[in-house]
């Protein structure tokens, strides 16, 4: 499975570190993306659920995520946030398309030709 290692260090429901519990999981981006798409669910309920006063046997276990992953979650939100599409590229495309001034390089066609050829035979 592709993906990034992640340690991970589990804590109990009193926030107390079980230190012979530490791994390193293998996550893919999808996993990563559950796991941000939960903490965050997390944090929307905890701001509003009022007081913030919690028993002691009404806390829940978590996971506490290493410093890699919570940058790792930054990069992949600041991703998300990028557009699908260049707007400017492709508005540069068409003004050329409709003024018949795009061309392509034949060699830079060929180019691209032979190295999909190579990358189809890797497969």
């Amino acid at each position: 499975m592709a993906g990034v290692n992640i340690p991970a260090i589990f804590v109990d429901s009193n926030n107390r570190e079980v230190s012979e519990v530490r791994e390193v999981f293998k996550m893919n981006v999808n996993q990563i993306k559950n796991v941000m798409k939960v903490y965050g669910e997390q944090t929307k309920t905890a701001k509003t659920a009022g007081t913030g006063k919690t028993s002691p046997t009404q806390k829940k276990d978590e996971v506490i995520l290493s410093p890699q992953a919570q940058e790792f979650g930054q990069v992949l939100q600041s991703i998300k946030g990028l557009p699908d599409v260049r707007e400017a590229k492709v508005a540069e495309l068409s003004q050329k398309i409709s003024d018949n001034t795009y061309q392509i390089p034949a060699k830079d066609v060929a180019e691209k030709m032979i190295s999909q050829v190579k990358a189809d035979r890797n497969r």
